[in-house]
């Protein structure tokens, strides 16, 4: 039987089943399958079968089919006796084709991270690790997400991040591009940080590894960051030279680490623009620098096609030629599987074991346009005329910002205006370059429930 297949410890061939709920699908009925993972977005499947495999060809169309839309769908891949793979998504479509009385229904769906995109969302955070941020976002989800934040290549706390107007899964993504940290599915558990698989998966090619190419390039490696600091008023630089990277291991890109040396000789000076409102300053910059080293550093990739259903994104890989010479180890960051009821087989992208993904792009941040807030403190520890404000979307939740900085028409030490307003009162605040994270005072404003009590017909009071 079928059954008896699923068990055989020395069939080295794939088989593939299906079940909702606990129980069988499509048992009995024929159907291909391809499941999409890729780093940074979300996972989906595709499913194709004959209509009838669900619905009666005589009855009304979808009758039986329907019910199956949210369902929750585990994918189970099997080789020599065992469950090698298991992928659980949520079906999101279903696509029925009927043409001469026959028809082909097509089951697409996505993993549990599309429940993240349940609509717009603007709320802020301070005082809190990446992990801690996760965390609090995933608190408002069923546990089936699965979170798990491990091995962050960003400990530090981060003073203030906003998310503005954008869904739960947009500001996940935004933070692991802006932070440089891994997030995937991994086929049970959404994945934020350098977490990789329990084991290396080997992959011999004359075996299961069918083909593979590989390529490496040039990019420059150094550069300067200069940056500001806000609470000393002094400017701060570092160099990528002094940035503390893990050790490469892999001979090929070390090869072409070298050879960009070799090609690439100017050290450019980029302007860092930092959050600018806590005394971290020199440690964000340190720590911005050391990411686009390692982000500069990526420079090879291997893709590759294989037939060992155990693959999937954020394992490791090892391939051996086929004299069994190493070819290296790789981390898989993107991988499409492919079964058609009687052959499985798989394509995938993969990087060497690297902290900071491909993807890296310290200047991705939350934008934010003018907007009025109210004032909740003004009595600066420092003595910077600063001031915390609350905009209305903080209201629900108390959160407020840190202190920002005022516009004055004149200051310095000890001296120019000292004008600084009421709790209470509202404001207009700015956002330099758009970034919610960087708000700043423009000046105060009148309302309708807070006027000045000095208006004339004729404008002919000054006060």
């Amino acid at each position: 039987t079928f059954k008896d297949y699923l068990t055989d410890k020395s069939d080295f061939l794939v088989y593939c089943t299906l079940s909702i709920e606990g129980k069988d699908f499509l048992e009995k009925s024929h159907f291909n399958l391809a499941f999409h993972q890729k780093t940074n977005d979300h996972d989906s499947f595709t499913l194709d079968t004959r209509a009838d495999s669900l619905d009666n060809e005589e009855a009304y169309i979808m009758e039986n089919s329907k019910s199956y839309l949210g369902k929750t769908l585990q994918i189970h891949l099997h080789r020599f006796g065992e469950i090698k793979q298991t992928f659980t998504g949520i079906i999101t479509h279903l696509n029925l084709l009927k043409k001469d009385g026959y028809g082909r229904l097509y089951i697409t769906g996505h993993a549990p991270t599309i429940m993240l995109e349940q609509g717009l969302e603007s709320q802020s955070f301070e005082n809190k690790t990446l992990g801690e941020i996760a965390q609090q976002i995933a608190t408002d989800y069923p546990k089936t997400l699965n979170l798990i934040t491990q091995n962050n290549n960003t400990q530090h706390v981060l003073p203030y991040t906003v998310q503005y107007n954008q869904t739960d899964y947009q500001f996940l993504k935004q933070l692991a591009i802006r932070y440089g940290e891994y997030l995937y599915y991994n086929g049970q558990s959404l994945v934020l940080g350098n977490k990789v698989g329990p084991k290396i998966i080997q992959l011999e090619e004359g075996a299961d590894l069918v083909h593979a190419s590989f390529e490496i390039s040039v990019k420059p490696q150094q550069f300067t960051y200069t940056s500001y600091d806000v609470e000393s008023g002094s400017t701060l630089q570092r160099d990528s030279a002094s940035a503390q990277l893990q050790n490469k291991f892999n001979p090929y890109q070390v090869t072409a680490i070298n050879a960009s040396k070799d090609v690439f000789h100017k050290k450019p000076n980029k302007h860092y623009n930092p959050t600018g409102i806590n005394n971290k300053t020199d440690r964000e910059l340190q720590e911005a620098v050391r990411k686009q080293k390692e982000h500069r550093e990526n420079l090879m990739i291997v893709k590759g096609k294989s037939k060992d259903p155990e693959l999937k994104q954020g394992v490791l890989t090892k391939l051996i030629d086929i004299n069994d010479r190493p070819m290296e180890t790789y981390r898989i960051i993107e991988i499409n599987h492919f079964h058609n009821g009687k052959d499985y087989y798989n394509e995938f992208v993969g990087i060497p074991d690297m902290w900071t993904p491909p993807y890296f792009d310290d200047n991705i941040h939350s934008n934010c346009e003018e907007q009025t807030a109210r004032v909740v403190d003004n009595n600066d520890p420092m003595g910077m005329g600063r001031v915390r404000v609350q905009f209305p979307w903080q209201e629900k939740k108390n959160q407020k910002t840190p202190w920002i900085r005022l516009i004055q028409p004149h200051s310095g030490a000890g001296k120019g205006f000292h004008f600084i307003p009421e709790i209470g009162e509202e404001v207009l605040v700015g956002f330099e370059n758009g970034n919610a994270e960087k708000p700043f005072v423009l000046g105060t404003h009148y309302n309708g429930s807070e006027t000045s009590g000095y208006h004339t017909p004729g404008n002919d009071l000054k006060v």
